[in-house]
């Protein structure tokens, strides 16, 4: 349009003129009713998997690959799938003592593997192979969990007045971690991987070459969990 413009075949630019669709976001956030609700109705590993998210705000697809030789040195080692190719996707999460305590939690959980989140071990398939990309039995895939913490939700009480699609997921658990960052004035920019910088130096580095962004996830474990439920 702006070429037909300046051979002087029309006036406007008849694109710009239209209007942007205007897109409602449905789903509401997640409160601390439904969150200490999901808490006291969850499964030991899906509780983990709660407090988990909520305290390192990492995506479902990261959560669920941090395994237990990640935690060395007082820190947690992650690196984000989904912004990999950038410097602030590599992040060493310092381990305060509220996240310790959900380590620990994920630690005691009474499945063997060398995973943290950890469940009841899943039957091989009829060919003797792993299922849904498992690498070992015990292992929870992202899908798995998500659609556990889905029909939890659906059976909250606090959420029965919105539709199914209206109702949270288990994005906006990342959100709610995020608020809670907020609240306590904490940077949760870093531990949640929203960086606006376009840096390639750590693309296809070598494991010892790259350059780790040192952050802590300091929100207290109180403030999570609630005093009701911290004993």
């Amino acid at each position: 349009m702006d070429q037909a413009i300046s051979l002087g075949l029309c006036k406007d630019n008849l694109a710009e003129m239209a209007l942007a669709p205007v897109y409602k976001v449905r789903r509401q956030r997640m409160n601390k009713e439904t969150f200490q609700w999901l808490l006291e109705n969850s499964d030991a590993w899906v509780r983990c998997a709660l407090l988990l998210v909520v305290v390192t705000l990492q995506r479902l697809s990261d959560l669920v690959s941090i395994r237990k030789d990640d935690i060395r040195n007082g820190r947690l080692y992650v690196i984000q799938k989904k912004t990999k190719k950038y410097d602030a996707a590599y992040i060493a999460i310092e381990i305060t003592p509220g996240l310790q305590e959900v380590i620990d939690a994920c630690l005691a959980l009474p499945y063997p593997g060398s995973y943290l989140l950890r469940k009841k071990p899943t039957p091989l398939n009829w060919r003797g192979q792993r299922v849904q990309n498992r690498t070992e039995r015990t292992q929870v895939i992202g899908k798995t969990l998500s659609t556990k913490v889905t029909r939890l939700i659906n059976r909250c009480p606090h959420v029965q007045y919105l539709t199914p699609a209206e109702r949270p997921s288990f994005h906006e658990l990342r959100a709610y971690g995020i608020k809670l960052y907020q609240d306590h004035k904490l940077n949760s920019q870093p531990l949640a991987g929203h960086s606006s910088e376009r840096q390639h130096k750590n693309y296809d580095s070598r494991h010892e070459d790259i350059r780790w962004v040192e952050i802590d996830a300091s929100l207290p474990l109180d403030a999570v969990v609630g005093s009701e439920t911290s004993s």
